[in-house]
């Protein structure tokens, strides 16, 4: 599961979409632009909700109370799981901008 998730995300940073969303959370100009900063977050943060998701990794068949309910228990471990995959995919996405300008 965690290595399906860094290669989507690895693939997600090699395209146009993921390199522009590197450049802007680089730039500190588009941090002082408070609509952009907040498009900009709005866009990590749905990535962030996409990785839980995929880490939870319910199947269609799984009992829906429970599987919340485990989801909320686990709930911190997937948040800061997510956290640590989507920053070493920026890592690696900012490491290949340098190369590729």
């Amino acid at each position: 599961m965690r290595a399906s998730i860094v290669a989507a995300l690895d693939r997600l940073f090699a395209r146009k979409e993921g390199q522009a969303l590197v450049r802007l959370l680089a730039d500190a100009v588009a941090g002082a632009l408070p609509a952009l900063a907040t498009a900009t977050q709005d866009w990590c943060d749905d990535i962030h909700a996409v990785l839980v998701v995929r880490l939870r990794a319910d199947e269609p068949d799984t009992d829906l109370d429970i599987a919340d309910a485990a989801a909320r228990f686990l709930a911190p471990e997937f948040d800061a799981l997510a956290e640590d995959l989507f920053t070493a995919a920026l890592g690696r996405g900012l490491l290949h901008l340098g190369t590729t300008e």
